[in-house]
């Protein structure tokens, strides 16, 4: 039985993460620190959070049940052989002007920010009380929301495009964000004793923001989360079809207003030439020898992008294509895909933890398909694994990780109807 002072003391760390998610998305994290290269103000920040929610990991860390911590364990496989596997493959190289060797060091810190924002999302929800989970991951996404939005001028103004970017991400990648939010704001609008006003902010701001990424993947992963939900409805019945009327208002505005959008016909322009070159070199390379096919190259050996996003090496200069020559062909300098990346970089070994990762996701949606709110947050998580297909999420992109593992915790520690309602405490009143 938990004290009453260690439940409100996690409450309290849980709520802290509603500005620090806010702050997120203003200030770009992966910096390096003055003076030292590494570790980057990212590893830091997730090793003081991990740390904070590390009592209740270790009280309520059994709430996330046998799917979602055979999830965590594959994931934790492909952080813990990556990591272990680096000394037995030779040294990364950067090929483009300018590069060279790739120390170690910057090699093994990815990893661990991979493991550690897992940590980090699932200890944000565990510290909190099941019947306020929902609400504090909520008023953290419209916290974030506001400042992605009062952002959007200077990001534009430092990436050079009109598209939404944010400091937890490119317009490229944060769309998974900005999908993750929709859900959630229609989860809080449908559940008993939900916020209606705070749902419908966060379901039409985070279809404005995901338009506003211009991001293909992102429209393809709104289709599948739609089509989910429907499937999950017609399957089990899970609730009257007919409250999801908010969502459908929102994608009918969106249709009408999407064409307004400055560029917003690249999303139906699928061609990528470098992506395909990309992924045909890299499934080329990888299939080269046996180890590399059951050990793979090694992680970040065939895109070598910690090199370059931690300031080892600049980027390729303006008349230099932004590629990696490899005897396969060129490469892109980061993978553009989570499965991709799995299979060239670890093998077969991290092929099947993906894979793992992938049926345990489906179960997972598989047991909230009774509840509507659930299944709603459920869909987004399993829709998400379209955007993977476009770039390397969980293994690059740690603020859109750090969410999405925390959207994994709510969704498999969802309070049920007799949850709602807070304990009561000695004197009478109410926790959190």
């Amino acid at each position: 039985m938990e004290d009453v002072g260690f439940i409100k003391r996690g409450n309290r760390v849980a709520w802290a993460f509603v500005p620090y998610l806010a702050l997120c998305q203003a200030v770009q994290l992966a910096y390096r620190v003055p003076v030292l290269r590494f570790p980057t103000f990212e590893l830091i920040a997730l090793i003081i959070l991990s740390a904070l929610t590390a009592p209740w990991w270790a009280r309520r860390g059994r709430e996330l049940g046998r799917a979602a911590l055979i999830l965590v364990g594959a994931f934790t496989v492909v952080v813990v052989y990556g990591i272990v596997a680096l000394p037995f493959h030779g040294p990364a190289q950067a090929t483009t002007p300018g590069g060279g060797p790739v120390p170690l060091r910057f090699l093994l810190v990815p990893l661990l920010n991979a493991g550690l924002s897992m940590v980090t999302g699932l200890g944000m929800v565990l510290s909190a009380q099941r019947h306020l989970r929902l609400r504090i991951v909520a008023w953290a996404g419209a916290a974030s929301l506001v400042v992605a939005f009062a952002g959007w001028p200077f990001q534009s103004a430092y990436r050079h495009s009109v598209r939404l970017a944010t400091g937890q991400g490119g317009a490229a990648v944060v769309h998974v964000i900005f999908l993750l939010l929709v859900a959630l704001g229609l989860a809080e609008f449908l559940r008993r004793g939900g916020s209606r006003k705070l749902g419908l902010a966060l379901i039409g701001g985070g279809m404005v923001a995901l338009l506003a990424t211009q991001s293909r993947g992102g429209m393809v992963a709104v289709v599948a989360f739609i089509a989910l939900i429907v499937v999950g409805v017609l399957l089990t019945r899970a609730g009257d079809v007919r409250k999801l009327w908010p969502l459908g208002a929102v994608l009918v505005v969106a249709a009408a207003l999407a064409p307004l959008v400055p560029g917003f016909d690249r999303v139906f322009n699928l061609r990528d030439a470098k992506r395909r070159d990309n992924l045909v070199n890299a499934l080329t390379l990888w299939n080269e020898d046996w180890s590399t096919r059951i050990f793979g190259l090694g992680s970040g050996h065939a895109w070598p992008w910690p090199a370059y996003e931690t300031g080892l090496y600049r980027f390729p200069p303006e008349g230099h294509s932004s590629v990696r020559p490899t005897t396969a062909g060129n490469l892109l300098l980061t993978p553009h895909s989570t499965p991709l990346a799995l299979l060239v970089e670890h093998g077969l070994i991290g092929a099947l933890a993906g894979a793992v990762l992938g049926v345990a996701l489906l179960v997972l949606w598989w047991q909230a398909r009774h509840d509507l709110p659930r299944l709603v947050v459920a869909s987004a998580l399993l829709a998400s694994l379209v955007a993977f297909l476009f770039d390397t999420y969980l293994l690059r992109n740690f603020g859109v990780s750090l969410w999405w593992w925390a959207c994994v915790g709510l969704v498999a520690t969802w309070p049920d109807d007799g949850a709602e309602a807070p304990p009561a405490t000695a004197d009478g009143g109410a926790v959190g």
